[in-house]
């Protein structure tokens, strides 16, 4: 378990949610590429934005309620990792150099189709990534470590809001990296790591 301030960790929580809404709109450019497949049994840029939906389609609702829900009007200085929300982050992040070292399988319902409109795609990405940012940003007037949000593999299994906000952020740096990957490869710039 690690211990934050819980402002600073929003301030670089909501940074680094910035960057990838600086990348995901750099991405519309290439909107093009959006459906090549880089390798057989490798996601599409388009699966991987859509992936990153499903997780929006859950938690930022689910966010959203409880939050609303909360009475408790004081704030805590710092946040303290819980066991699960701690392993969570520290197996989605990516390490120092920007490289995913752990694998991950998604669950099933977290699953993309192959088919895919990818305006569509980037369009819900692109208002799931603000609606984020705008929870984030009210984040600050709830303790971290006192709202629970339930997770999208069981309602029974609930984080702290705190962990819930740093596995999505260092999720969706996780899969940059793949899109960035995937990018270089359909554009021919890469060869396909196995």
């Amino acid at each position: 378990m690690a211990t934050f301030n819980s402002k600073q960790l929003l301030d670089t929580l909501q940074h680094d949610l910035a960057n990838i809404i600086a990348e995901a709109q750099a991405l519309h450019g290439q909107m093009h590429l959006f459906n090549k497949v880089p390798a057989p049994s490798k996601w599409t840029i388009a699966q991987v934005l859509e992936h990153l939906n499903t997780y929006h389609d859950h938690y930022l609702p689910e966010m959203e309620k409880r939050m609303a829900e909360c009475t408790n009007t004081l704030v805590s200085l710092t946040f303290t990792t819980g066991i699960l929300g701690g392993y969570l982050t520290h197996m989605m992040q990516p390490d120092a150099k920007g490289t995913i070292t752990k694998k991950a399988k998604a669950l099933k319902k977290h699953i993309p189709p192959v088919e895919l409109n990818a305006n569509d795609v980037w369009q819900r990405f692109m208002a799931g990534q603000e609606h984020f940012l705008q929870l984030l940003r009210k984040a600050d007037q709830y303790d971290l470590n006192q709202v629970r949000i339930s997770t999208s593999i069981s309602s029974l299994i609930r984080l702290k809001l705190g962990d819930i906000l740093r596995v999505l952020v260092v999720h969706q740096q996780r899969h940059f990296i793949q899109i960035e990957e995937a990018l270089a490869v359909v554009k021919g710039e890469k060869q396909v790591n196995a």
